[in-house]
């Protein structure tokens, strides 16, 4: 994408919000459709002059049973990878919910550096984050 003026292009040249404009309102005018074929008596479109064209749309249930189709495959999607990550967990009880075998304990005892400096990258014992967050100790013996 060029950006030298401030506004992205793509590599065609145009605009990307030009894009998202025509996507936008080509969205809409089909939902817009969608809701005239799911709602609109089969009559009325054929008083309008577009008889020949409904008999060509699939029928009304589809109108509502594929966005119900949908809402459940997300539920169901949503559900089953909650499940997943929850079977695939360490027990609360395990010391592998907390530390691996990728663990870099910090060789000292002193997380805080004592001139105000950042310290080094290091993971903590679970003994120093409970001294930490409950007893409000900044430094550790």
């Amino acid at each position: 994408m060029d950006v030298g003026d401030g506004k992205a292009r793509t590599k065609g040249g145009a605009y990307v919000e030009t894009y998202g404009f025509v996507y936008c309102i080509t969205f809409c005018v089909l939902y817009v459709l969608y809701l005239l074929w799911a709602y609109v008596p089969a009559c009325v479109l054929q008083r309008v002059g577009l008889g020949a064209v409904a008999d060509e749309l699939p029928s009304r249930y589809w109108a509502l049973a594929l966005p119900s189709f949908v809402c459940v495959t997300v539920v169901y999607v949503f559900t089953g990878y909650v499940a997943l990550v929850a079977g695939n967990a360490e027990p609360t009880q395990s010391v592998h919910s907390y530390t691996d075998e990728h663990a870099c304990e910090s060789a000292t005892r002193r997380p805080w550096p004592t001139d105000g400096g950042i310290p080094q990258t290091a993971d903590l014992s679970l003994s120093q984050a409970s001294a930490m967050l409950y007893l409000h100790q900044n430094t550790l013996t």
